[in-house]
């Protein structure tokens, strides 16, 4: 995590498209936490690279690099959020007359039922570690600084999670 944030921080590009792409997906979920909205989430996840690009000096080195741009898409999200009660009623009928170029309810039923039952047999901090480290493919080290627990505590969480859901879902997961 170190040498990618120092190489996001320095401007390097190569370094800037490895972070990018590493954590994108984690910004993304943050956000779609709270906005109920995939695509939503995307354009907060992009926004949120570019507020910490910007604003790279205001970042504290004693503190954790991804919890803070985690909060600046949390922040971007809750911002968001606040925006939409003052937005004027959405015409679905149109809405639902326009070819759309993302994957549809259909293509994404089948996954949407799975993380339903993944939520309803987990609780929320274990559905969220196996989001972090089998969804989103994040270290335990990263992990650790999001949610503030060691990793010694994390791995045997995660297996008992992972075991739990093998044991319910069979060949599902």
């Amino acid at each position: 995590m170190d040498a990618d944030w120092k190489a996001f921080a320095s401007g390097d590009e190569e370094g800037i498209e490895r972070f990018y792409r590493r954590y994108f997906r984690l910004l993304a979920y943050v956000a779609e936490q709270i906005l109920d909205d995939r695509t939503e989430s995307l354009d907060v996840a992009q926004e949120a690279f570019y507020k910490a690009y910007r604003e790279i000096d205001s970042f504290s080195k004693t503190g954790s690099f991804l919890s803070w741009i985690c909060q600046i898409a949390r922040n971007e999200a809750l911002d968001r959020k606040r925006k939409r009660k003052n937005v004027l009623p959405f015409d679905t009928e149109k809405a639902l007359a326009t070819e759309s170029p993302f994957p549809g309810p259909k293509e994404t039923a089948r996954e949407g039922e799975l993380l339903q039952r993944m939520r309803s047999l987990l609780s929320k901090e274990d559905y969220d570690l196996v989001l972090y480290r089998a969804g989103l493919d994040l270290s335990y080290r990263d992990i650790e600084q999001l949610v503030g627990k060691k990793v010694s505590v994390l791995i045997p969480r995660y297996n008992r999670a992972i075991r739990k859901l093998r044991k319910e879902l069979g060949g599902k997961i």
